[in-house]
C-alpha cells in the first residue's frame, strides 16, 4: 500500500504591500474546533459590518467600541490571540480590519468547500 500523505491543518493568509511584499501572515488552524468558532464568529462579524454602516452621531462611540472588541474577539479566536492588534496596525480602522476579517472567513469557507471538492475529484473521477 502507498503511503499517505498528512495534509496540512494550517491555512496561510499573506497580507501584501503595494510592492506585493508580504508585511503579514496569520494562520487559520482546519481542526474540528476552529472550525465551529468559524461558523459562530462569521455571522457575528456580518451582523458587526452592519453596525458599522448604520452608525449615527447619537451612538457612534459606544457603537464604534462594542464593533471594535468583537471584531477583536472573532480576529483573535481565528487566528490566534493578538491578531486584531496586528491587523489594526497594519490599518488603524476598524471597518477596514473588518472587512479583512469578513473577507478572510470567507476565503477559508470557499478553501474549505474546494478542498472537499477535489478530494471527491480524486477519488472517483481519476
Amino acid at each position: 500500500m502507498k503511503p499517505i500523505l498528512l495534509k496540512s491543518n494550517k491555512i496561510e493568509i499573506p497580507f501584501q504591500d503595494a510592492n506585493g511584499d508580504v508585511v503579514l501572515t496569520l494562520w487559520f488552524d482546519k481542526g474540528d474546533e476552529p472550525l465551529k468558532k468559524l461558523e459562530k464568529e462569521f455571522e457575528k462579524i456580518k451582523e458587526t459590518q452592519k453596525e458599522l454602516e448604520i452608525v449615527g452621531d447619537d451612538d457612534f462611540e459606544s457603537s464604534f467600541d462594542k464593533s471594535k472588541e468583537s471584531i477583536k474577539q472573532a480576529a483573535d479566536v481565528l487566528f490566534g490571540i493578538g491578531s486584531f492588534e496586528k491587523l489594526y496596525d497594519l490599518n488603524p480602522s476598524i471597518s477596514i480590519v473588518a472587512d479583512y476579517v469578513y473577507q478572510i472567513a470567507i476565503g477559508i469557507k470557499e478553501e474549505l468547500e474546494s478542498e472537499t471538492l477535489k478530494d471527491v475529484e480524486n477519488k472517483y473521477l481519476k
